[in-house]
C-alpha cells in the first residue's frame, strides 16, 4: 500500500516499529521516484503516536490515514482458553486500541475531505479456530471504523474497513456460502414494529442524512437521498437505511426459547441493566441463576414477587 500510494504520486510516510523494515520500504518509494518518510512508531505506546503526529504535522495535511500496523504472524495455534492473558492485551492493544490512538492523534491533521481506511480481516467475519485473541481484535476494528464514520462523516472525513481475503491460507470449507454478505446480515424480524429516526453516512460524500426504518415486515430495500440541512445534496447519493439492532426484548425471548427450566445459567453484570433483566426473566423460567455483578445487593427479583428458584448473587 505505501509503495502503491508513493507510484500515484502521494507524499508517503511510513510509520514502521522496525526501523530496518520501515527505512527499507521508504528507501523503495524513493528510488521509484517519490517521496517518502521512515517514522519509528509503536502504535501501542500513546507517547510514540504523539511523537508519530508532531513528525507528521511539518509535512501538511494528512489526505490519508491507513491503519494497517497489527500483529498477525505467528499469534495462532492455542484454543480460547489456553491463550495467557498478557499475550491477549498485548494484541488487542496493538490491532485494536492502535488505530484508535493514532486516529485520534492525526485526526487534527486530516483535510476536509480526508479519508481513514482501517485494516481488518476476513477471519474476524466468519471466526476461525485457535486465533480468538486475533479474531476480536480485528472485530473490534471493524466495530471502531463504524463508530468512527458516523462521528467524522459530517465532517468530510471518510472511515472504511477492509478485509483482506486470503483464499490460500485457508481451506474453501472453513469460507461462509457468501462471506461479502456478513457485515450486512441484519435479524429484520426482530427490529421494533415502529418507524426509527437514525443517521446515515453517503458512501460518496461522507455527508450524513437522517433516515426512517421501515416496518418489521418490510423489506430492508428502503433508501434515502443525500441531503445538506434538509436539500439535497449535490451528489444525490442513495442512501440505504439499516433496521436498527434487536432489542432486549428481543434477544431474551430468543434466550427463553432454549427451555431453561431446572437448569444452571450463569449471568455476569447481573446486578443492573440488561443483565438484571436477563436474570429475572431466567428466574421467571425456573432456571436456577448465578449472578456475577458489583452491586450485590441488588435483589435479583422484582418487589413484591413469588420467590422462585434461588439465586447467587456477588462476585
Amino acid at each position: 500500500m505505501a509503495r502503491r500510494a508513493g507510484a500515484d504520486g502521494h507524499r508517503v510516510v511510513v510509520a514502521e516499529l522496525n526501523p530496518e523494515w520501515g527505512e527499507r520500504t521508504a528507501a523503495a518509494i524513493r528510488a521509484a521516484g517519490g517521496e517518502a518518510h521512515h517514522v519509528p512508531c509503536d502504535v501501542a505506546d500513546p507517547a510514540s503516536v504523539e511523537r508519530l503526529a508532531r513528525a507528521v504535522r511539518p509535512l501538511g495535511p494528512v489526505w490519508g490515514l491507513v491503519n494497517n500496523a497489527a500483529l498477525a504472524n505467528g499469534v495462532g495455534g492455542k484454543e480460547f482458553q489456553d491463550i495467557d492473558v498478557e499475550v491477549w492485551d498485548r494484541l488487542m492493544a496493538v490491532n485494536a486500541r492502535g488505530p484508535w490512538l493514532v486516529a485520534k492523534a492525526l485526526h487534527p491533521l486530516l483535510s476536509r475531505p480526508g479519508r481513514i481506511v482501517n485494516v481488518a480481516s476476513d477471519a474476524a467475519l466468519y471466526g476461525s479456530p485457535r486465533l480468538a485473541h486475533y479474531l476480536a481484535s480485528k472485530g473490534a476494528v471493524i466495530a471502531l471504523t463504524r463508530g468512527m464514520a458516523r462521528e467524522l462523516g459530517e465532517h468530510g472525513i471518510t472511515v472504511n474497513a477492509v478485509a483482506p481475503v486470503s483464499p490460500s491460507a485457508r481451506p474453501p470449507s472453513r469460507s461462509p456460502p457468501d462471506a461479502t454478505r456478513c457485515t450486512r446480515t441484519t435479524a429484520r424480524s426482530a427490529a421494533p414494529s415502529g418507524p426509527t429516526t437514525w443517521w446515515a453516512s453517503c458512501p460518496s460524500c461522507s455527508a450524513r442524512s437522517p433516515g426512517t426504518s421501515p416496518a418489521r415486515s418490510s423489506p430492508s430495500t428502503a433508501a434515502s437521498r443525500c441531503t445538506d440541512r434538509g436539500r439535497p445534496h449535490p451528489c444525490a447519493t442513495p442512501i440505504p437505511l439499516h433496521p436498527p439492532a434487536p432489542t432486549c426484548t428481543h434477544l431474551l425471548e430468543r434466550l427463553m426459547d432454549l427451555g431453561l427450566a431446572g437448569r444452571t445459567v450463569l449471568v455476569t453484570g447481573g446486578s443492573s441493566g440488561v443483565g438484571l433483566a436477563t436474570v429475572r426473566a431466567l428466574l421467571d423460567e425456573g432456571a436456577n441463576v448465578a449472578t456475577c455483578g458489583r452491586d450485590a445487593g441488588v435483589s435479583p427479583r422484582p418487589p413484591g414477587a413469588s420467590p422462585g428458584p434461588p439465586a447467587a448473587t456477588g462476585c
